[in-house]
């Protein structure tokens, strides 16, 4: 027989990861990771291509300029999550993302001087609202849907949907479609795509 004191068993996964919505929400973090790529993993390579002479001093100017930018956002995303919710936090910044990489097909098509690589300056402070606050949202997320002994796993798997298997498949779609068609499609690419997925 039981005893009274004796412990609950944990939670199983399926009955925790696969209950909806939350397959959806993983799905979400997959499908954001593969379209962040053409930011994460190209935007330099972009930056240096069509603006042959930028010095790459600039180029670590603009890491720098977006990882300063995330630091506000990572001290208080827990307070803005709290007042408005995980999901438009989510949606927000999927809707500037898209945006995002609408100004960087504009510069590609328009900002065709030698020193257009300026404007980065401007845009990149984005990246604390389109990364930080969405990665905050999405931790958080995981930590609500999981009971404390699937933590561990819940953060594993939102790192592993958004950077292993995300940023991993968006990667290598992303050089494929630069091969192709160039940068100028596949930010215009990524911009529809999120709005489509954030609709």
């Amino acid at each position: 027989p039981r005893r009274p004191d004796a412990a609950a068993a944990p939670a199983s996964l399926a009955s925790v990861f696969l209950v909806a919505p939350v397959p959806l929400y993983f799905l979400n973090f997959f499908v954001h990771g593969c379209l962040a790529a053409f930011v994460e993993s190209y935007l330099l390579l972009f930056v240096a291509t069509e603006w042959p002479l930028t010095p790459n001093w600039f180029l670590g100017l603009l890491i720098l300029i977006a990882a300063v930018f995330e630091i506000p956002v990572f001290l208080y995303a827990t307070r803005v999550i709290d007042r408005i919710g995980v999901r438009p936090c989510l949606v927000g910044a999927q809707l500037l993302f898209a945006l995002r990489c609408t100004a960087y097909a504009t510069l590609a098509r328009y900002a065709k001087s030698t020193h257009g690589y300026l404007w980065f300056v401007l845009l990149e402070p984005s990246h604390a609202l389109t990364f930080a606050m969405m990665w905050s949202a999405a931790v958080e997320y995981a930590r609500r849907a999981a009971p404390p002994e699937r933590q561990g796993t819940a953060q594993a798997l939102v790192r592993g949907a958004y950077y292993y298997l995300g940023v991993g498949t968006g990667s290598v779609i992303g050089g494929r479609i630069i091969r192709a068609r160039g940068y100028e499609f596949l930010y215009e690419l990524g911009a529809a795509a999120m709005i489509a997925w954030a609709a």
